[in-house]
């Protein structure tokens, strides 16, 4: 079976890993071949190459829509998949009418919901993205039950199935052991955010939790760590240099490979106003790191309601605050949540299911 993954590879975040985990282990089976296209020649684009995965990179930065169209097409005709399995809006349109042009299968993963905009350019691309999933693509998978349930109203609900994010535990292991240069003091209690500085992420809250903090609790020896970057890198930098936190809060920027800073870590924030399912999420359970969280469908599914991390119904920073400090040191108590949820990861979003199930969906489609 031949098969083309078509995404936009311009970040290193949640459906980039997905996507190279997927790949990865997709390219191991003697059935399949595999083409990944990218739209940017990033950091999920080595990665697969470094693995010798076959990779053709369209980049968006010098070519049209149109244009970008013709080169993919003109990959389809050459390399005439079975499936194009497609990632994000501009791929999902591309992606799905050449599929249709070439006489293939479509079928597109998705990574988020959308964010609601009153720019009606937006609309009509929405507009045509849901009319290509309605007419050209077989299958939308969502990566959680929360979203499959904003997808179906959507046009194309009877479509939406879900295929719940995974994660190649081993993996997961074998890079929070490599060396980086990103200097945690164990003696300190260590938090951090990780993922991109977006309006959906609040990194807001985040900030507002470790000032409440500071100022009730100044006797505590705690640390709070940003990673990752975006649109607001800059606003959060002010807000936290605003509010006098520089020594409180570290941003250390985009890092390529968070699971070592990760594993160092006492506790995971989660600040999120929605998520699809995260792979932080996924990463810190696999790497016995506790989870705190705002109440999300997806992420307190994970987290069975709690058992295996903590689910907050509040969005309230001294909410957070204080159940942060209540649990900072219930050694025994977190030590039972993240055996379970070690536990939960490897029995039910381990990557070979993953993979089996999307083994079983390429066949029933193609």
């Amino acid at each position: 079976m031949r098969i083309i993954h078509f995404a936009s590879g311009d970040l290193w975040a949640g459906a980039e890993v997905q996507l190279f985990h997927l790949a990865l282990n997709i390219n191991k089976r003697d059935d399949i071949d595999l083409m990944v296209v990218l739209l940017n020649d990033g950091q999920l684009a080595q990665e697969l190459r470094d693995r010798k995965i076959n990779v053709v990179v369209i980049d968006e930065s010098v070519h049209s829509f149109f244009k970008i169209a013709v080169k993919f097409y003109n990959i389809s005709r050459q390399f005439r998949p079975d499936i194009i399995h497609t990632h994000r809006t501009k791929e999902n349109i591309i992606g799905g009418t050449v599929s249709w042009l070439s006489r293939c299968k479509s079928i597109r993963t998705v990574h988020g919901a959308s964010e609601f905009s009153l720019n009606i350019k937006l609309k009509i691309i929405n507009a045509i993205d849901n009319f290509v999933a309605c007419v050209f693509q077989e299958k939308v998978i969502a990566v959680s039950y929360e979203l499959k349930d904003k997808l179906q109203a959507e046009c194309f609900r009877n479509k939406v199935i879900v295929i719940e994010n995974c994660i190649d535990i081993e993996y997961v292991h074998k890079m929070a052991e490599v060396e980086n240069n990103y200097n945690i003091d164990k003696t300190q209690f260590n938090i951090a955010f990780v993922g991109r500085f977006v309006d959906v992420k609040r990194t807001d809250l985040f900030v507002d939790i470790a000032e409440y903090i500071k100022k009730q609790y100044p006797e505590h020896n705690i640390k709070f760590h940003m990673f990752g970057d975006g649109p607001l890198w800059e606003t959060t930098k002010d807000y936290v240099e605003k509010k006098g936190l520089d020594n409180t809060i570290k941003l250390a920027g985009f890092v390529s490979n968070s699971a070592p800073c990760i594993g160092k870590m006492n506790l995971l924030l989660i600040t999120s106003d929605h998520e699809g399912l995260p792979m932080t999420l996924l990463e810190a359970m696999a790497l016995k790191v506790p989870v705190m969280s705002r109440e999300l469908t997806t992420v307190k599914h994970v987290l069975c309601d709690g058992e295996c991390g903590y689910v907050l119904p509040s969005d309230s920073a001294v909410f957070f605050a204080e159940k942060i400090m209540e649990i900072k040191n219930n050694i025994p108590e977190n030590e039972m949540i993240t055996l379970k949820a070690g536990n939960r990861v490897e029995n039910n979003y381990s990557i070979d299911s993953l993979v089996d199930k999307y083994m079983k969906l390429y066949q029933s489609v193609a």
